[in-house]
């Protein structure tokens, strides 16, 4: 209509508010997913919690056991049908085979209960950790498209918050199970993989990992992606809060408003306080009229001061 006025209304505004919440909460998930994961890492590879160790039972009495001596043959006695009983002939292994020949495992040690809390918390953080990833990586698309539309000032450090979103994705994606042939399997990696890893690192087998190599995957590339996380989610609302406009009074409104509410009718005017410090400050000033300012009326009149004798 031609008589109304056009009001903009800022409908970008209420759009990058959500979107910029969504992107705090993905950032927040996977985040905490990460922290998951090197808190399971490190109390797997430097605590013995997972396991227990299997004690035998004391009794107050132990049975004999009766077992079946082997034959023995005297010298001078030889068997009567002429065949030999053979005996059984130890073979010591030879060092180089033992040496090659892998530790064996420890019957008396099992899982203990806090294994099945340590494998749930791990395959929780990996399904929330991968989802988060996801779901960050589309919020962060969708938020540039409309900063790009509605062409806000930071849309440089939306479009840097979303470049390094496609790192973080390439870092967190579990790309041995999309590609077998693959040698990196991500960051957040099985419950399985981690202990028999840690296992290999700590008893030192032939096929465990480097030292760097192993605290590299495990412990750094998830501090890394901690860092990555929380530097996207503080330049995507960097950059977004140029084009969020406030929908309500402001701190600064409210508080003007608050000392507004406080006066008197009249307090403005030359009875409130405004008038108060007026005079306050003209009784307290002690101003000395200017000689050539108090004659100057008399020689405007033409009347000369000293001219006049007195009566």
């Amino acid at each position: 209509m031609e008589g109304q006025p056009y009001i903009p209304v800022p409908h970008v505004s209420p759009a990058l508010r959500h979107i910029r919440l969504s992107v705090t909460v993905c950032a927040w998930v996977l985040g905490l997913a990460l922290f998951l994961q090197v808190l399971t890492w490190a109390l797997v590879n430097y605590t013995d919690i997972r396991t227990v160790r299997i004690e035998p039972v004391q009794k107050e009495y132990q049975p004999t056991v009766v077992r079946k001596a082997p034959p023995r043959q005297r010298p001078g006695v030889r068997s009567l049908t002429g065949v030999e009983p053979k005996m059984p002939e130890e073979h010591a292994p030879a060092p180089a085979q033992a040496a090659a020949e892998t530790p064996a495992a420890d019957v008396n040690r099992g899982a203990s209960r806090f294994d099945i809390w340590l494998r749930a918390q791990h395959q929780l953080a990996l399904a929330a950790g991968v989802a988060g990833c996801l779901a960050l990586v589309a919020q962060l698309a969708v938020g540039t498209v409309v900063a790009a539309g509605a062409s806000i000032y930071g849309l440089r450090r939306v479009v840097s918050a979303q470049a390094w979103s496609l790192v973080l994705l390439g870092l967190c994606l579990p790309w041995n199970h999309l590609a077998a042939e693959f040698p990196f399997g991500g960051v957040f990696t099985t419950y399985d993989a981690m202990t028999a890893a840690s296992d290999a690192h700590a008893q030192g087998l032939p096929g465990a990992m480097p030292g760097m190599l192993f605290y590299g995957r495990f412990f750094l590339l998830p501090a890394a992606a901690v860092a990555a996380t929380a530097l996207i989610g503080l330049r995507f609302a960097c950059g977004v809060e140029t084009g969020i406009v406030a929908s309500g009074p402001t701190p600064e409104e409210l508080a003007i408003e608050a000392e507004a509410s406080n006066r008197k009718a009249g307090s403005l005017l030359g009875a409130g306080r405004i008038g108060g410090a007026l005079e306050a400050t003209l009784k307290t000033a002690s101003i000395k009229p200017d000689s050539f300012v108090a004659a100057a009326p008399r020689a405007m009149a033409g009347e000369d001061p000293h001219s006049r004798r007195p009566i």
